[in-house]
C-alpha cells in the first residue's frame, strides 16, 4: 500500500502527528509511507525508518517568485510526480494542505468539519473520519491516519510509545558536544510562534536549577532568546 501524509507545519504538530507511523507500520508493515511538510520544518522527519519518501514543500517561497504561474505549474509537477497513492491522509486540515493532498493523487482523507481548522478544507476530500475532540493530539492523528486506510485504533495503542525522532552520522557528530554521560539531558523549547504560548524566563531558569541536570535550551531563532532573556540565564 503506497500512502501519503500530510502535515505541513508546525514543528510542534509535526513531531506529534509522528505518532500515527507506528500504528500504521505496525498493522502495514510493507506500505510505502511518504510525508509532504514545508521545507522550513521537514528535516525533522528525515532519518524516520518508517518513512521512504520526505517530499520538501516551500509554498511560502512561491508567493515571491515570478512568473508566479509558472512557478505554480513547476510545483504542481512536482507533487504530482510523487503519486498517485492508494491513501492520501491530510493530518493539517487547511486549504493549502487539503489542496496539496489533491495534487499528490488518489483518494483523500481529512478531519470531520467540527475538528479540521478550515471547513473549505473539506471541499478537497473524498471522505472525512469524525475524531474526538477531547482526545490528545497525538491520539487524533493516529485516529485519523488509522481509519482512514481501514484500521481501528484505541489509545492503548500508542503503548509504549515508540521512538519519533531519528538522526543521522552528521547529526550526532554536530551535537554530541552538548550531551553529557554523567547526568540525564533534557531540552527545554522555549519559544512558539504565538507569544501567548511563551513561559517567562525565569520560570525556565528556576526549573533548571530545580532539575539539576544537564539542561539544553532549543530555540528556533535569536528571537525567543533575547526576547525571553535566556541569553543572560
Amino acid at each position: 500500500m503506497n500512502i501519503a501524509l500530510v502535515r505541513l507545519t508546525s514543528l510542534g504538530d509535526i513531531i506529534l502527528a509522528m505518532s500515527s507511523l507506528q500504528v500504521i507500520r505496525r498493522s502495514l508493515p510493507e506500505c510505502r509511507i511518504t510525508w509532504v511538510a514545508d521545507q522550513r520544518f521537514a528535516e525533522i522527519l528525515d532519518h524516520h525508518p518508517d518513512i521512504q519518501q520526505v517530499v520538501k514543500v516551500d509554498l511560502k517561497g512561491l508567493k515571491s517568485r515570478r512568473p508566479l504561474a509558472a512557478a505554480l505549474a513547476a510545483a504542481y509537477r512536482t507533487l504530482a510526480a510523487h503519486g498517485p497513492f492508494d491513501a492520501v491522509i491530510d493530518l493539517h486540515g487547511m486549504i493549502k494542505s487539503a489542496a496539496v493532498a489533491t495534487v499528490l493523487g488518489g483518494p483523500r482523507y481529512g478531519f470531520s468539519r467540527t475538528i479540521r481548522k478550515e471547513s473549505l478544507a473539506g471541499l478537497f476530500y473524498n471522505h472525512t473520519i469524525p475524531v474526538p475532540l477531547e482526545e490528545p493530539a497525538t491520539c487524533r492523528y493516529a485516529t485519523l491516519a488509522a481509519r482512514s486506510i481501514g484500521l481501528e485504533f484505541r489509545p492503548s495503542d500508542l503503548s509504549p510509545p515508540q521512538p519519533y525522532l531519528f538522526w543521522g552520522p552528521e547529526d550526532g557528530a554536530a551535537t554530541a558536544g552538548y550531551f553529557s554521560g554523567e547526568r540525564r539531558n533534557i531540552i527545554f523549547v522555549v519559544g512558539t510562534s504565538a507569544g501567548y504560548k511563551n513561559y517567562p524566563a525565569e520560570g525556565f531558569v528556576q526549573l533548571a536549577e530545580l532539575l539539576g541536570e544537564n539542561i539544553l535550551v532549543c530555540h528556533g531563532s535569536k528571537h525567543p532568546r533575547q526576547s525571553r532573556g535566556l541569553s543572560k540565564s
